[in-house]
């Protein structure tokens, strides 16, 4: 999706992003996927299928934004909202300059279809069909993409 938004409204944004379930201290890197634009780093995502409580806002912000000095980290999940403590943990490093912010991966994702219009939904299915396309995805990312496209079709 980040390189949709890039490519359809022609931002100069470097996107980086780590494979699938390689840890982000191995990369030396702050997140799952990094934007930045000529060096500065602009948003750091994590995406994750884990619950994400206190403890998770916690040890993200010691272990990775303070020590990266990001200003700006985006918890992207599959299906289950962040805990209450979760989101008011991650209130409490707002005053020290770090915005951390949750958002539901499926939501985000039609939102910024809906709204790049019909040229970023073109760019959006070639960018996933070529990322599908990389002989370093796993085979069940492969079988999740058909199943979501059947449920499409058939719904």
């Amino acid at each position: 999706m980040l390189k949709t938004i890039q490519q359809t409204l022609g931002l100069g944004w470097t996107i980086g992003w780590q494979g699938i379930n390689v840890a982000d201290k191995a990369g030396g890197v702050g997140g799952d996927i990094t934007v930045t634009d000529e060096g500065k780093t602009l948003l750091v995502f994590e995406v994750t299928e884990r619950t994400i409580d206190r403890e998770r806002i916690v040890s993200t912000f010691n272990t990775k934004i303070l020590q990266h000095g990001i200003e700006d980290y985006l918890f992207m999940y599959c299906r289950q909202n962040p805990t209450e403590d979760a989101k008011a943990a991650a209130k409490s490093y707002f005053s020290q300059g770090h915005e951390i912010n949750f958002m539901q991966v499926k939501n985000w994702i039609a939102a910024n279809l809906a709204t790049l219009g019909a040229r970023g939904r073109g760019i959006f299915l070639k960018e996933t069909l070529a990322l599908l396309e990389e002989p370093d995805v796993p085979a069940y990312v492969k079988t999740a993409w058909n199943d979501v496209i059947k449920d499409t079709v058939a719904g």
